[in-house]
């Protein structure tokens, strides 16, 4: 099976010390999700990542989650929510988003939702209308010259050659219409916007191939394998593990 690999450029509240396995050449650290309290009343099960002290200083990355809904179920993630950028990628089922005072959303599977919550807003929430996956990152806003917003990114089609798509970004040169030359290639629209220099990415790398990515000295990198096993320098990730 093809792995799908979501990727974003800080420890969720009251996570377990994550297992960890350092790659010396590339500073990989292997993290894997511990099972935060489970809501017996609707079986929703929810994981988080702890993420390295010094994460959200160097990616604004503040939180990944993943949750398993029944239908029918709530989610709420555990605070701090205000104030941030929450992206959820669904990867199957059908969600409804709640964000006041922005007005619902329908997320598909496959689809990103991005809401900027504001510092004294109510709290956002996401009701499964099926059964569902949602893979949530939290990303805290390093400009406040724009107000928080709701957006919408509809499922896109694989790239050809299986490499990275940009879904979120803070970085205005990767919106092709203020940057028509830019050289990272977006197909299927804009990202969604972000009020961080960070980038949400995604692919679905075809068997014994792989993708590339660069960034800046002293930034961090999170990736997170969906499905399928990737390796990362000398390390191997299994579904659901991340680094």
């Amino acid at each position: 099976m093809s792995p799908r690999w979501p990727r974003s450029p800080a420890p969720p509240p009251q996570a377990a010390r994550p297992r960890q396995a350092r790659d010396n050449s590339s500073m990989i650290v292997l993290l894997q999700p511990e099972a935060c309290p489970q809501n017996h009343q609707t079986g929703l099960r929810m994981q988080a990542y702890a993420l390295p002290g010094d994460a959200a200083t160097r990616s604004a990355l503040a939180a990944v989650l993943v949750a398993d809904m029944p239908a029918g179920s709530l989610y709420s993630p555990p605070p701090p929510v205000r104030d941030m950028d929450i992206l959820t990628w669904l990867h199957h089922g059908a969600l409804r988003a709640s964000a006041p005072p922005f007005p619902p959303e329908d997320i598909a599977a496959d689809w990103l939702h991005a809401i900027g919550t504001q510092e004294n807003g109510t709290p956002p929430t996401w009701q499964a209308e099926q059964d569902s996956r949602l893979i949530q990152f939290h990303l805290l806003p390093e400009t406040q010259d724009s107000a928080p917003e709701q957006s919408l990114r509809p499922g896109f089609a694989a790239l050809e050659d299986g490499g990275l798509r940009i879904l979120a970004s803070g970085f205005p040169e990767d919106d092709p219409e203020d940057n028509p030359e830019s050289t990272l290639t977006i197909t299927d629209g804009a990202p969604l916007t972000l009020r961080s220099r960070a980038r949400l990415l995604h692919a679905a790398l075809p068997p014994n191939e792989g993708a590339a990515y660069q960034t800046t000295p002293g930034r961090a990198l999170f990736a997170l394998v969906v499905e399928g096993t990737v390796q990362m320098g000398e390390t191997m990730l299994q579904a659901q593990d991340a680094a």
